[in-house]
């Protein structure tokens, strides 16, 4: 049985959402795109996004850690895939390993759909609807963590709240195989 599980980092392990409003400021996060929140404000964003400072102290998401726990508790090989930008993946590695993260693979790139194919997991949890969008392509399940910018999407999606959702949803896969 394949039981790799890929899991995003920033919005369902490390809090990227608390650091970006409390620069930016917290309007408009139903949007998903952040220069769409702040159209004026681009060049700062991109400046945001490219300090690697920014993602040495994130907190971690609750949720996120539990998740990561039941996944490892239960056998499953939890592989780590962030669209970070290039250069900050020792920061990531050092947060993911000083918050107790325990996983079995770690990719690194901005094309974040085309690494979790080459995982070819079982299902994926993250954020974004577009990724959601773009692993349904390849046939690829995504659990996707309730945020503000997914909270309206009215396609029928395993938006997931509680760990009892998660594992409600790994439960059924194990009664599947």
């Amino acid at each position: 049985m394949n039981n790799r599980v890929v899991v995003d980092i920033d919005g369902v392990l490390a809090d990227f959402e608390r650091s970006f409003c409390e620069s930016f400021g917290w309007e408009h996060r139903e949007l998903a795109h952040l220069e769409s929140r702040y159209p004026n404000k681009s060049k700062d964003i991109r400046d945001f996004i490219n300090d690697g400072s920014v993602y040495k102290d994130l907190e971690p998401i609750e949720f996120g850690m539990s998740i990561v726990n039941y996944l490892n508790r239960f056998g499953f090989e939890v592989h780590i895939v962030t669209g970070r930008p290039s250069g900050f993946e020792n920061i990531t590695k050092r947060w993911l390993d000083r918050h107790g993260v325990i996983y079995s693979g770690f990719r690194s790139n901005t094309r974040k759909v085309g690494e979790i194919v080459a995982v070819r997991p079982l299902c994926a949890i993250d954020d974004l609807f577009t990724i959601h969008q773009a692993l349904l392509f390849h046939n690829i399940n995504t659990l996707l963590v309730a945020s503000p910018w997914n909270k309206y999407i009215s396609e029928d999606i395993q938006r997931i709240a509680y760990i009892s959702q998660v594992q409600k949803y790994f439960g059924s896969v194990y009664t599947k195989n």
